[in-house]
Formats: structure tokens, C-alpha cells, sequence
């Protein structure tokens, strides 16, 4: 059984990172960013993962928040709740608990993980502390994220831009990619879709 790869966040040299709550695309906009515009090894370097941006740290840095449809988050979320380390046996449940009520530091899960770095698909085990100290029901906390980060957004619109999962994967995908490689400063007007899944995703198998 393979551990979690090991990522050189040095590769990053370009200040440009993807952030978002979980299950809503971040891994997908780091793979576009990568594919398109960066060409790196694995797009990997260029996750913020689901940091909480801070106005005063945000410096030099540029930033992609990725945003989803709460519902969807929803789901996802629960598909993947033993990933996070949450102990709950129902949705409804889930959805009306805080989540330092649902924190199991003992709750571990066999997933599936694709970087896009040449290794496919590897089964990793994972457990999380991220939502041990969260007092927030799940839909409450997820509405604060995206609310503090459009708020951040307006207030440095050329250090944060905001996309929509959806629009990744919509008709909408080459206005959205045409509006980032302007916010990257980078002329480029044909853009390409992530063929494979990348991210983390479950499966009966495991």
C-alpha cells in the first residue's frame, strides 16, 4: 500500500496556486492550469489545497478559488466522509451536525488518488484533522468559506480569481479558461480539457 506522494512544492515557481472548500474541484482547476498554461511534471505544486486566505498573507502570490454548488458539495462530501475522518451513518445526520461532533481521529480510508504525473491511479490511506475544530454544521461552514472568499475576491480582484466548478465542465469552459490566462497575464486563446479523472475519488473495489 502506497502512502500519499510526496510533492515538491518548489517546482511551483510561478506564485500561482488553486484553493478551494473540499470536493469542489480544486484538483480539476490545478490540472486545467497545469495543462494549459504551466506544463509541470504533476500539477500537484500548484494546490493550496483548502486554506483559509488571509487578506494581509495574501503578497505577491495569485490565487484560483474554485467554488461548487452546495449540493453537490454536499453529496461529496458524505461520499467521502471516512476520507475526511467524519463518523456519521446517515446524510441527514451529517448535514445537522457540527463537524467537530463528527471528528473520528481514529476513522482512516483506503482511496483511490491521480496527480497526473505519469503514475496513474495508486490506492493511498489517508485519515484528516481538517475539520477537527469546525463547530459549523457542514452547509454553515461551506457558505462561510466561499462567502470570505468572494469578499476577498472583490477586494483584490487582481490577485484572486473565481471560477465556477460548473463552468469547468460546461459549455462555459473556454470563456472561463480565455478570462484566466488574462488574469495570468498569458495570450493564449485554445485551451484543452483534462481528459482523465484526477483527484481523489472512491471506489466499491476498496
Amino acid at each position: 500500500m502506497m502512502s500519499e506522494p510526496q510533492v515538491n512544492k518548489k517546482l511551483n515557481t510561478f506564485g500561482i496556486y488553486v484553493v478551494g472548500h473540499q470536493r469542489s474541484g480544486n484538483h480539476l482547476a490545478a490540472a486545467l492550469v497545469n495543462e494549459n498554461f504551466f506544463h509541470l511534471p504533476t500539477y500537484a505544486p500548484l494546490l493550496a489545497n483548502h486554506n483559509v486566505l488571509a487578506g494581509p498573507k495574501i503578497g505577491k502570490f495569485k490565487y484560483i478559488f474554485v467554488h461548487r454548488s452546495w449540493d453537490d458539495v454536499a453529496k461529496s462530501l458524505f461520499k467521502f466522509r471516512n476520507r475526511l475522518s467524519i463518523r456519521v451513518d446517515n446524510f441527514r445526520k451529517f448535514l445537522n451536525t457540527p463537524y467537530c461532533d463528527m471528528y473520528d481521529p481514529s476513522v482512516r480510508s483506503k482511496v483511490i488518488v491521480n496527480y497526473n504525473d505519469g503514475f496513474g491511479d495508486r490506492i493511498v490511506t489517508t485519515k484528516s484533522t481538517y475539520f477537527e475544530y469546525v463547530k459549523d454544521v457542514p452547509m454553515a461552514y461551506h457558505d462561510w468559506y466561499v462567502a470570505r472568499h468572494m469578499k476577498m475576491a472583490r477586494a483584490f480582484p487582481h490577485q484572486i480569481f473565481v471560477v465556477r466548478y460548473e463552468d469547468m465542465i460546461g459549455p462555459a469552459f473556454n470563456a472561463v479558461m480565455g478570462r484566466l490566462a488574462t488574469f495570468l497575464g498569458i495570450k493564449k486563446h485554445a485551451f484543452v480539457k483534462v481528459k482523465q479523472h484526477v483527484g481523489w475519488r472512491v471506489s466499491d473495489a476498496l
